[in-house]
């Protein structure tokens, strides 16, 4: 209705009605409410016109806040109250299925946390350049980050023999992603280091132990890079604690909830940092 409206300026509620093949009483119940929030003005009679809400609404990335995985975790939050009675999350309520088991079959969704990843390139430097990376020949990588950690240590210089422990649609959507996709291991084994990226944002604490224990069978260190806080420069960050419940179950997890899980899954944790996750 946005774009029509943009398309055609001074369009007229029936006509926009005809245009989106829907009955004209159900425009007209919408129109004062768009109007009362600014999305349309002239809903009364004078011609409809995009208002300032509605401007926005133009910009794309204004729509990804509307449409996509980041939508429908927002939507999930109807199911808040029993899925708080039931102790899970309200994805699971809302969706039948944990978020992981969703994104993990769902090429489109696992796209969107691939590329809410490539952030994390800028993130890195710190990593790439600590001394743990001296004589490691071989890296595992697990998680939506594993291409933006693959870039972040080409980026560095380092040349470490990569493999990657995902499967399935995970894995074609990170072939479309790493750097050099044919000089890597698409099979989970043994390696000098692992990093998860990202990989227990969308997990259970039972699937993030899960993958942490696997982890344990094929290397005797691992980094973690999570989000341990909301971002302070994020409006929404008040929020990001009951976003992290909506998707999994649990609060966003700070550095001492994720190093429990890696306690609970036979890990020593020997240090935590706050520069690009725990």
């Amino acid at each position: 209705m946005v774009d029509t409206v943009a398309d055609t300026p001074g369009i007229s509620a029936d006509a926009l009605a005809q245009r989106l093949g829907v009955p004209g009483p159900g425009i007209a119940v919408l129109l004062p409410l768009l109007a009362a929030y600014d999305v349309v003005v002239g809903a009364d009679g004078s011609g409809l016109r995009l208002g300032a809400a509605g401007e926005e609404l133009l910009d794309d990335h204004e729509r990804e806040e509307y449409t996509g995985h980041e939508a429908d975790v927002l939507l999930a939050l109807a199911h808040l109250a029993p899925a708080l009675q039931g102790g899970t999350s309200p994805w699971r309520v809302a969706s039948g299925a944990t978020l992981h088991d969703t994104v993990a079959h769902d090429a489109e969704r696992y796209g969107e946390l691939v590329e809410e990843c490539e952030q994390l390139v800028f993130l890195l430097t710190g990593l790439t350049a600590d001394p743990l990376w001296e004589g490691v020949g071989t890296c595992l990588l697990t998680g939506p980050g594993s291409a933006s950690m693959a870039a972040a240590l080409d980026d560095a210089g380092r040349r470490p023999r990569l493999r990657i422990a995902e499967e399935g649609v995970p894995a074609e959507v990170l072939r479309g992603h790493v750097p050099a996709p044919d000089r890597i291991d698409w099979t989970g084994g043994p390696a000098d280091v692992a990093v998860a990226a990202k990989a227990l944002a969308y997990r259970t604490d039972e699937e993030a132990v899960r993958l942490l224990t696997r982890l344990a069978g094929w290397t005797g260190t691992a980094v973690l890079v999570e989000a341990s806080r909301p971002d302070g420069l994020s409006p929404h960050a008040a929020e990001a604690a009951l976003h992290a419940f909506t998707a999994t179950g649990s609060p966003l997890r700070d550095s001492a909830a994720i190093a429990a899980l890696a306690e609970r899954s036979g890990w020593r944790v020997e240090r935590t940092s706050h520069s690009a996750g725990a």
